[in-house]
């Protein structure tokens, strides 16, 4: 693989672009390392991720090779964040392949991580082919840029503990929630035990209500039936799936319905809505793939989602995994996009003062100008694997002193 390459030293680009990844590139690069911590980033183009790591050097010049150190929370970084980051820029539909740079440093860390996890090194050592380098940058403090959120923490929080649980029924979180002992006696499903307590709890309101329900992610139908039981009678319940064999779980007479389509296609999901809609609840246990879950949530929530209603989005765990990257094609996680919803909420502050939301004083305003889905975003909650979107028309924040 040829590509160009460029140093960033202390955020001052030196003339090394243009340059193939080639002997002579490696050594040009070498040449402008820092004695301290270095910041190593692959892409193509602006379109840059990388880790910083603590020691770098050459293996061999010819094939060009580099060896490097990584702390082990930037490792987590940089396996993680760092190149989900680049595959999402790249592509939010690509996938991890041997072409792709950050995808190689990511395998050969990972690789050597694993064979030297039970010497309790304080380092992992990896090699990087430089025919993947195309960028070099060093930073003094670099460390600061990458260090983990989980370092602000207390010591004592992030201490590891032992955290048990049974495999022998009974499991408390079915015989003790509606939906779990529902859910038990259906044949071809498979479901995060913690999810029926959240289930209970969010659900609850529109039980014997007449709600429609929309579910991406059909699999056996299971979770229809569930639905529908747990629901009542009147419920119109509605699954889309990508397969055609889920077509199987479509019965009309029971009020399920089944439609075959890609929870990407934004046209797709609006005839849903046409036909079925709106809906009181629509919960995403589809592909948990975080391109698919961001633009379903992009062309269902304002207009396939009731005011009052909850979008549900399922098995975030996905985002987490370390073996597999297959989830994580988008710029950001689907966690991170959500949470970002936060801010979205509050974005009504970031142009205002004060004392133009207060309603004693003549100065305060009555009128303000916001994305429009903070108008009715209600409330935003995150439990262990999903998060609960809930819609309602809001007013603008005021203020009163009396």
């Amino acid at each position: 693989m040829s590509a160009q390459s460029s140093l960033r030293a202390f955020g001052v680009k030196a003339a090394l672009a243009n340059h193939s990844a080639d002997a002579e590139g490696l050594k040009r690069a070498l040449r402008a390392l820092g004695g301290g911590v270095s910041l190593i980033t692959a892409g193509e183009g602006e379109t840059r991720t990388g880790a910083t790591v603590t020691s770098a050097t050459a293996l061999s010049i010819e094939p060009p090779r580099m060896i490097i150190s990584l702390k082990p929370f930037l490792l987590d970084m940089a396996c993680r964040r760092g190149a989900r980051s680049a595959a999402g820029l790249r592509s939010t539909t690509s996938r991890w392949n041997a072409c792709d740079p950050m995808s190689e440093l990511r395998h050969s860390v990972r690789h050597a991580t694993r064979a030297r996890r039970d010497s309790h090194d304080k380092s992992a050592l990896g090699v990087w082919h430089a025919s993947c380098m195309v960028q070099i940058s060093t930073y003094r403090e670099s460390t600061m840029a990458l260090k983990s959120s989980y370092n602000m923490l207390s010591p004592d929080m992030l201490r590891k503990t032992t955290w048990k649980g049974s495999k022998t029924p009974p499991f408390e979180n079915i015989e003790n929630t509606t939906s779990g002992k529902m859910w038990s006696s259906i044949p071809g499903g498979h479901k995060w035990l913690g999810y029926f307590p959240v289930y209970d709890r969010e659900f609850s309101r529109f039980r014997g209500k007449r709600p429609r329900v929309l579910e991406i992610g059909v699999y056996r139908g299971a979770s229809l039936r569930l639905w529908s039981r747990f629901f009542g009678v009147g419920a119109r319940i509605v699954g889309v799936d990508v397969n055609p064999q889920c077509s199987k779980s479509d019965n009309p007479g029971s009020n399920i319905h089944v439609e075959i389509g890609d929870q990407r296609d934004a046209a797709f999901l609006q005839s849903i809505v046409e036909k079925y809609g709106p809906f009181d609840l629509i919960i995403d246990d589809g592909s948990h793939v975080a391109s698919h879950q961001i633009a379903s949530f992009n062309a269902l929530f304002m207009t396939g989602l009731k005011n009052n209603g909850i979008y549900f989005v399922e098995d975030f765990e996905c985002m987490y995994w370390s073996n597999t990257d297959d989830y994580r094609d988008a710029p950001v996680t689907s966690t991170d996009f959500f949470k970002m919803l936060i801010d979205v909420q509050n974005s009504v502050f970031e142009d205002y003062t004060y004392q133009d939301f207060q309603v004693h004083r003549p100065t305060g305003l009555t009128e303000y100008s916001v994305f429009d889905i903070a108008k009715s975003l209600s409330n935003i909650k995150f439990a262990r694997g999903v998060v609960v979107i809930e819609k309602m028309e809001q007013e603008p924040p005021r203020v009163l002193h009396l």
